[in-house]
């Protein structure tokens, strides 16, 4: 379903972010388990991250072991690299 202006011109729901990141991250959605998101966020505490750092590295990850990883996404630097 697309989302309509008050002008009734049709945009895509997530098709911007409401302001570009400096470090170029985009906007995905994803619905997670709720005592997984409670765990995440947890943990990002626990080793002063952010949560999006925690999914990045183990999306990462799992690209690897997938052997996909040799794209774009594989060769992002990782939160706080230079």
């Amino acid at each position: 379903m697309r989302a309509t202006t008050k002008s009734g011109d049709a945009k895509a729901s997530a098709s911007k972010s409401p302001r570009p990141r400096p470090d170029g991250r985009r906007t995905l959605l994803v619905y997670l388990d709720g005592d997984l998101i409670k765990d995440l966020k947890k943990v990002a505490l626990d080793e002063e991250r952010n949560v999006y750092e925690i999914v990045e590295e183990a999306s990462r990850d799992w690209l690897k072991r997938r052997k996909v990883g040799a794209g774009k996404a594989g060769q992002m630097k990782r939160a706080g690299e230079r």
